[in-house]
């Protein structure tokens, strides 16, 4: 990964130093993410600035730094991620007579905006990714997050700055701006243990949309879009062989071994990562490194399950043992990794993992997001269950059963649930079925569907 940042000064208050020592500022912040190179292009005539962080993973020269500017010197562009098929845009490029003089997916992206246009492009993009460009002919800032939202934007607006960053922290470098705590944004993170798109911590600073696209003029003009929008693609209809499966998932995670630098899996042992270092070592070469970190304590341990899929692959494995405690010592360190409150456990084990990961391996596949689009939470089970059993009766029916649920107190529901199988809620049975209680006299599936994540 990499880190971008800037800003658009519109009171054009800061000479080209200043905007340029307040760049490279931002950009330092975000070291971690990308240690290999920084830099920064700024115009004081329009009061921009760009900075970026590099991790170098494709073409490993100084020519692929950032920030980088078209040859046609209209556009500059800073970028996080990876394009996938950037091999296949290349040769658009060719055939349309533009030679690059890099092989990175940075001047494939950038030549191919220059040529096609912001939106064009977009459409064409396979990859996670956000980036930020620069129009110097028509004096307008593009900013822009890939479909489900992998890579990280921030931006801050107000009256005479607009502001952007990979990461929070970056934007504390500019003095001046007002970082106020948004109470519904805390309120949404004791609901979901995370604060979602687009909003953040702060009252004036947004995410950049999964699938957005924003357009930003000197005018302090904003207009935002959706190049991509998941409701429009779950109301497709699919008839795809169940075979299709397979070739989308080794599509997918060849096209993602593409590097120029040592690449390895996480290995947990559960199905995602299990299949994932399946696939990876089915389009490897040589054996492939996969990681894993184990714990003393058995409760806790899933190392075990990763050496027997380690052994069935034939995977170089790398395994290290921690004490639980280990976990504990990481909780102070958490807020500046993140930013802003995010409460799911495995942060702790996956910042271990990357610890020891980072020593043999610059990149690393994981299988993060297998149970989002395959249903594999309970909560996906619950929700059809309920559906099938409870909301899908008619009114009447689901008012009886409120009516029932309501006149017995919690205390007798929840010792009810001693005598019912642990699925059914065990001591939490009265609790679940007052929550249950709350929807049966609302249609909302919307409301269901924030009740059960909750």
């Amino acid at each position: 990964m990499c880190g971008i940042s800037g800003f658009i000064d519109f009171s054009k208050s800061f000479s080209k130093a200043e905007l340029g020592k307040l760049g490279l500022s931002m950009a330092h912040t975000l070291s971690k993410r990308g240690p290999d190179a920084s830099g920064v292009w700024c115009d004081d005539v329009c009061g921009i600035s760009l900075s970026h962080r590099r991790l170098s993973i494709i073409d490993l020269s100084k020519n692929a730094n950032q920030p980088m500017v078209s040859k046609s010197g209209r556009f500059v562009l800073v970028y996080n991620g990876e394009i996938y098929n950037f091999k296949n845009l290349s040769l658009d490029l060719q055939k349309e007579g533009i030679k690059l003089k890099t092989s990175s997916d940075t001047e494939v992206l950038l030549e191919y905006l220059s040529f096609f246009g912001v939106y064009e492009t977009l459409k064409k993009l396979n990859g996670i990714f956000s980036f930020v460009v620069w129009d110097r002919k028509l004096n307008k800032l593009y900013m822009a997050r890939d479909r489900a939202g992998v890579k990280p934007l921030y931006f801050y607006n107000d009256k005479s700055t607009i502001a952007f960053a990979s990461e929070l922290k970056a934007l504390k470098k500019l003095s001046w701006l007002e970082l106020k705590i948004d109470e519904e944004s805390v309120s949404s993170y004791v609901r979901l243990n995370y604060i979602p798109s687009p909003y953040s911590i702060f009252k004036k600073v947004l995410k950049v949309e999964p699938g957005q696209i924003i357009e930003i003029d000197l005018k302090k003009n904003i207009k935002k879009n959706n190049f991509w929008r998941i409701e429009k693609i779950s109301k497709e209809k699919c008839n795809s062989d169940p075979n299709d499966t397979f070739e989308i998932l080794n599509l997918a995670v060849r096209n993602q071994m593409i590097s120029d630098v040592p690449l390895g899996v996480f290995l947990s042992g559960g199905v995602d990562s299990s299949l994932i270092t399946a696939l990876s070592q089915i389009n490897s070469n040589k054996s492939i490194n996969s990681f894993t970190i184990g714990f003393e304590e058995n409760d806790f341990n899933e190392a075990k399950y990763a050496k027997k899929i380690s052994n069935h692959l034939g995977t170089t494995h790398n395994e290290v043992y921690f004490d639980y405690s280990s976990l504990n010592d990481l909780i102070d360190f958490l807020p500046s990794v993140y930013d802003e409150p995010f409460a799911d456990s495995s942060q702790l084990p996956t910042f271990l993992l990357s610890e020891i990961t980072q020593k043999k391996v610059k990149v690393a596949l994981s299988g993060d997001g297998g149970d989002e689009l395959f249903g594999g939470y309970y909560r996906y089970f619950l929700a059809e269950r309920y559906n099938k059993y409870i909301f899908s009766q008619p009114k009447f029916l689901k008012l009886l059963m409120k009516k029932t649920i309501d006149t017995l107190p919690l205390s007798f529901w929840n010792f009810s649930g001693l005598f019912l199988p642990d699925s059914f809620g065990g001591k939490q049975f009265g609790d679940k079925l007052f929550k249950l209680s709350r929807l049966l006299d609302n249609d909302d599936q919307t409301a269901f569907q924030k009740r059960i994540i909750s």
